[in-house]
């Protein structure tokens, strides 16, 4: 429920999608923490929980969309957050390249993004790399 009030991000105005997250921010990653551990270990010894295996196919599926959902969105509050930045909106007005640190987080945070097959906004993630 906590997820599903978190508004879809507008690129072009990212204050509310980041006062709404803002709230909720220690729950999602304490969300990412707890759900990733229980992944990975039900996932590593199947044998060890008494229960029907289709049980825990089904609840295993349902966590890792809760873990996917929360990791997409503490994804799209650091772009929200760099394209909010003062440079960030440089960036954008005057359709100039990142540089230096701004250049590093987005590297960073697009890196992240690919690794973990976050599905991120698109006209965010799309943003985001014309910054690059």
């Amino acid at each position: 429920a906590m997820l599903k009030a978190i508004p879809e991000i507008n690129p072009d105005e990212p204050d509310q999608f980041l006062k709404a997250i803002e709230s909720v921010q220690q729950k999602l990653l304490d969300t990412c923490d707890s759900s990733a551990e229980i992944i990975i270990s039900v996932e590593k010894d199947l044998s060890a929980f008494n229960c029907q295996p289709s049980d825990i196919c089904a609840n295993l599926s349902e966590l890792k969309a809760l873990h996917h959902r929360a990791t997409t969105l503490l994804g799209e509050q650091s772009a929200a957050v760099l394209l909010n930045l003062p440079t960030g909106k440089k960036c954008i007005s005057q359709s100039v390249k990142a540089n230096g640190r701004l250049k590093a987080m987005l590297n960073v945070l697009s890196t992240n993004c690919q690794e973990k097959k976050l599905d991120i906004n698109a006209t965010l993630h799309a943003r985001v790399t014309s910054l690059l």
